[in-house]
């Protein structure tokens, strides 16, 4: 079972809410296990989660059992992840861009 949690189910969509396009586009490296997001080609799992004012994220490396748990009282908090993802978690992480985390103002 485990390897199914990690393994590719469904490819996602370009946009979050993909319910009702009726002709959805591929994403770019965002596929769906079972219950976890997971960029591909990659070693990543993801999760997330947002209320208004508040934002979470969750990224796991398969390969090296590294993990990063983000906690944000802030509805910007996730743009602060391209910053500090690379350092942590080397790599493209496709989920950043496919979650539409807007850039920090340190990259415009």
């Amino acid at each position: 079972m485990h390897a199914r949690w990690l393994a590719p189910a469904v490819l996602a969509s370009k946009g979050i809410d993909d319910v009702q396009n009726t002709d959805p586009v591929q994403a770019d490296g965002v596929a769906w296990g079972l219950g976890w997001g997971l960029e591909f080609p990659g070693r990543c799992f993801f999760h997330w989660g947002h209320n208004p004012g508040f934002r979470a994220f969750f990224i796991g490396d398969m390969a090296t059992g590294d993990a990063v748990v983000w906690f944000a009282n802030s509805a910007h908090g996730l743009r602060l992840a391209r910053g500090v993802l690379p350092l942590l978690l080397p790599g493209p992480h496709p989920s950043v861009e496919w979650l539409q985390v807007a850039a920090t103002l340190d990259e415009e």
